[in-house]
């Protein structure tokens, strides 16, 4: 039930994006690239694209399929920019400060309540020429990561969810 869900809104959120949108800001914040494999009601392949903009905008891409549970179905696509309100982007910029996102790193593993397996990429774009790029693992094996690196990408979800910017759903409820 949850997959059909997902694969739904996904095509309505296609379906209802503006066709005028206006082009993203220039300057970048944080980029996430996930490619996870959920495994409730069978398995759900999902690819995730995000990339927040310094004005608060957010273009986010999701591919999703059933897999062997369906398979001529192919990938379910959507891309779809969104903006969050003033201060559901500042909390996102007061959670990747006081987690310190400009110092995390990742070859750690991340629990999550969803099960789910595979990798979450996040890149932090701050002042030229700085930035700091981790990778983290879902449910596998290895050291835990820092409760900072879910808290970071807990933030980046949650303000796609409410830029109306497609997401995994793994992190929620927020």
């Amino acid at each position: 039930m949850r997959a059909t869900a997902l694969i739904l809104s996904v095509c309505v959120l296609v379906a209802v994006a503006p066709a005028g949108a206006q082009p993203a800001s220039a300057r970048a914040l944080v980029r996430v690239h996930a490619s996870l494999e959920e495994v409730m009601n069978g398995v759900l392949f999902i690819d995730e694209d995000l990339f927040v903009h310094g004005d608060g905008g957010v273009t986010g891409s999701i591919a999703v399929t059933r897999g062997v549970a369906c398979p001529g179905c192919g990938w379910s696509t959507a891309i779809v920019q969104g903006s969050g309100t003033a201060a559901q982007f500042s909390a996102l910029t007061s959670a990747l400060g006081a987690n310190t996102v400009g110092l995390q790193h990742g070859d750690c593993v991340v629990a999550t309540s969803v099960p789910s397996f595979g990798s979450y990429e996040v890149t932090w774009y701050g002042r030229a020429p700085r930035k700091n790029a981790f990778v983290v693992s879902l449910n596998g094996q290895g050291a835990d990561c820092a409760p900072q690196v879910s808290a970071i990408i807990m933030a980046i979800e949650k303000y796609a969810s409410e830029a109306h910017v497609p997401t995994s759903e793994i992190w929620s409820p927020f």
